[in-house]
């Protein structure tokens, strides 16, 4: 068994645990009484976004792998996990997914820009991804919209740059992430 096979088990565990919690959730997300639709709209792009990392996974295959490098990725993962959790994990007083929604904005757009920052340092350190590659645009665009979602409470600006984020998320990945391996060249 190579590095990459044992550390692609652990990795596949916390992405798998995320998929669960997401999956075993969908019916109460997507329950006429409570349902909201923008939030279940960032449901299923947090689905999209377990299944492309472990697609985008592939990238690493060929690294040296170490504790740091690893410690990088647990973490990674880890925090898309826990933006599942933001968006599924509910209290029986909490009565839709509205308020779901906008009571937990905060620390779902703060891991989320933690996750885009982590990418962009776990491709820049371990697959030496300069900081000015085309797909350092999607990032940066992306954590800045994230900053606002963060901050903001304005229904209709969490509508409008929602739909924004994951329109050039979607799009990036059809440019970028299409074939695994296609970020693992350094450019």
């Amino acid at each position: 068994m190579t590095h990459f096979e044992y550390i692609a088990v652990a990795i596949s565990i916390i992405l798998g645990l995320g998929l669960i919690q997401l999956l075993s959730n969908l019916d109460q997300v997507l329950a006429q009484s409570r349902r909201y639709w923008l939030h279940s709209l960032w449901v299923f792009f947090v689905f999209w976004i377990l299944v492309q990392n472990w697609w985008a996974f592939w990238d690493l295959r060929d690294v040296a792998w170490n504790l740091g490098y690893f410690s990088l990725w647990i973490t990674y993962a880890s925090m898309v996990y826990l933006m599942v959790v933001a968006l599924t994990k509910t209290k029986a007083s909490e009565v839709s997914w509205e308020s779901v929604y906008f009571s937990r904005t905060r620390w779902l757009f703060g891991l989320f820009g933690l996750v885009g920052a982590t990418a962009v340092l776990i491709t820049w350190v371990i697959l030496d991804v300069s900081l000015l590659h085309p797909y350092r645009f999607v990032q940066y665009s992306t954590m800045a919209i994230l900053a606002v979602l963060f901050t903001s409470k304005r229904k209709r600006l969490h509508e409008v740059l929602s739909v924004l984020l994951m329109a050039i998320v979607l799009l990036s990945q059809v440019l970028f992430r299409f074939q695994p391996g296609l970020f693992g060249v350094a450019a």
